[in-house]
């Protein structure tokens, strides 16, 4: 399997479009007081554009709505890092004013608002504060004055064995975990159930999206043991998964192809201008300047002739 060097959609993003998967997440990472609150058969996805159209390109996170039992509403921004950003706190900040705004212009009220950071980066354990207080010379002013916390989700520091407990987006975080090495921590059978059960639900695209997830990663190396790591976990789905490598070994030969042809093109070019320049040295006797700027060659190419 070739590394695609092309840019790829997220895993994060495209496995909570899916929301079962959303809900499984939530479910998961909720603090605890709020999760038994909510009703999980209402939870909606939040088109951010609908609230803030001005503010639609500078916002990727993903938002949730869900009502709860005490007749409240709940939102929650789900953001991932796969490297850590020490302004996250403020991009929270942003996040947190444009979801509760419209809300308290049409209904005089806020939600209660979550925001979770699910993060996955090489640095490990994730190194910056998850509260705005904590970043106040005197923390006590900051709580009183403004207050801001993020709850965070550092998958480098939960185990294999804890994510697999996770039901429906175990797959989302085991590979986002390890996309930083691709070294599972436990025996392929031991994870297979989990990812069928996950495909059997979200259809055969979604296995696209963890290969295409693979074969985008910038090392090559952790790529092809993820896609190994998929063919031999979804057993069921040899076909498919061949089929990929059929095609994406198709499209590396054929870039190779092009990339070879265009190679030589540029030869041929070079060679063209160094023709023009003998005849301009030798045969016109123009000047080394003039020649340089009519050509494009340096003087180092010029000076081999």
């Amino acid at each position: 399997m070739k590394q695609r060097k092309s840019n790829f959609d997220n895993l994060h993003s495209l496995s909570l479009e899916y929301l079962f998967i959303a809900k499984s997440l939530l479910q998961q990472h909720l603090p605890e007081h709020v999760r038994a609150l909510v009703d999980f058969a209402s939870l909606v996805r939040m088109d951010r554009a609908k609230t803030n159209p001005k503010l639609q390109k500078r916002h990727k996170d993903m938002t949730y709505q869900a009502q709860m039992k005490d007749g409240d509403t709940l939102l929650v921004n789900v953001e991932h890092q796969s490297n850590p950003d020490i302004i996250m706190l403020a991009r929270f900040l942003h996040y947190g004013a444009d979801s509760i705004t419209p809300y308290l212009r049409e209904q005089k009220e806020i939600p209660l608002l979550i925001q979770l950071l699910l993060y996955h980066g090489e640095t490990s354990p994730y190194p910056y504060h998850n509260t705005l207080q904590a970043y106040y010379k005197h923390p006590e002013w900051g709580s009183q004055e403004l207050s801001l916390r993020f709850y965070l989700i550092d998958l480098t520091q939960i185990s294999d064995k804890e994510l697999l407990k996770h039901g429906h987006c175990a797959p989302m975080e085991l590979l986002l975990k390890h996309g930083r090495d691709g070294n599972f921590e436990l025996p392929v059978d031991t994870y297979r159930a989990v990812f069928q059960a996950c495909v059997g639900i979200a259809g055969d695209d979604y296995i696209l999206a963890m290969l295409n997830y693979a074969a985008a990663l910038r090392k090559a190396e952790i790529g092809e043991k993820i896609f190994e790591f998929i063919e031999e976990v979804l057993i069921d789905k040899t076909d498919i998964i061949m089929t990929y490598g059929e095609q994406l070994e198709l499209r590396g030969e054929k870039r190779g192809r092009q990339e070879g042809r265009q190679e030589g093109r540029q030869e041929g070019r070079q060679e063209e201008r160094l023709g023009i320049a003998r005849t301009m040295l030798h045969k016109l006797h123009l000047g080394l300047e003039v020649v340089q700027q009519a050509t494009g060659l340096s003087r180092q190419e010029l000076a081999s002739l």
